[in-house]
C-alpha cells in the first residue's frame, strides 16, 4: 500500500464531490439533519414547522465515500501507467476547484 498514491487521488474526488453535492444539492444528497429536532432522516424530508435540515454532514460524507473509493482504484492502477498522468493534476484542479466554490459562494461575498 502506498498512500503517497492514495492521498492525492482521495484529495481531488473529495473536493469534487464535495463541490458537486454543494452546487447539485439536493440531487447528491444522502441525508438530512434537523438541528432543532435532533433528527436524523435519509434523503430531504418536509420538515414542516421544524426548521431547516442541515445538508453539511451528507455532503461530507458523499465525498468521503467517493474519495475513499477513488483512493482505493489509485491503489489498483498499476505502478507504470501512474507515471503517465501529468502530476500537476493535483494542484490545477484544486485551484481550479476553489475558484468553482468561490463562484458557488459568491452571495456570501455581496456579488449576485
Amino acid at each position: 500500500m502506498n498512500l503517497s498514491r492514495a492521498c492525492p487521488a482521495f484529495s481531488v474526488a473529495f473536493m469534487i464531490v464535495y463541490l458537486a453535492s454543494m452546487y447539485l444539492h439536493p440531487s447528491l444528497t444522502l441525508f438530512t439533519y434537523a438541528p432543532r429536532s435532533g433528527d436524523w432522516h435519509m434523503g430531504i424530508p418536509d420538515l414542516g414547522r421544524g426548521g431547516p435540515g442541515m445538508y453539511w454532514f451528507s455532503w461530507l460524507t458523499t465525498a468521503f465515500l467517493a474519495g475513499g473509493g477513488a483512493g482505493i482504484v489509485s491503489l489498483l492502477v498499476p505502478q507504470h501507467l501512474d507515471k503517465k498522468v501529468w502530476s500537476g493534476w493535483v494542484w490545477v484542479v484544486p485551484v481550479l476547484l476553489t475558484l468553482f466554490l468561490l463562484y458557488i459562494e459568491r452571495t456570501w461575498f455581496g456579488i449576485k
